[in-house]
């Protein structure tokens, strides 16, 4: 995952889903390592830590826009591998 900005932290996460119910070898787990880093970094912030925008920003030292990109870009690659 790619580095917070010096000095930036994100404080606690968000509780995300039980690790059990993940299996290694599921489909979405596979789409995701076929990310590139930083559009993995801001998808995980935001739908499993739950963290906005404007904080994932912050914390990696982009422009918000920059992590609506990433997001954007990420969701559409996961669709196109998923199928769905």
């Amino acid at each position: 995952m790619a580095g917070l900005a010096a000095g930036c932290s994100l404080g606690r996460p968000a509780a995300g889903p039980d690790p059990s119910l993940i299996a290694e070898n599921s489909d979405l787990v596979q789409a995701l390592k076929k990310l590139p880093t930083k559009q993995a970094a801001a998808l995980v912030l935001r739908h499993y830590h739950g963290y906005t925008n404007r904080e994932i920003a912050a914390a990696l030292g982009v422009p918000e826009q920059t992590v609506a990109s990433r997001l954007g870009a990420a969701r559409k690659q996961l669709q196109a591998v998923l199928g769905r």
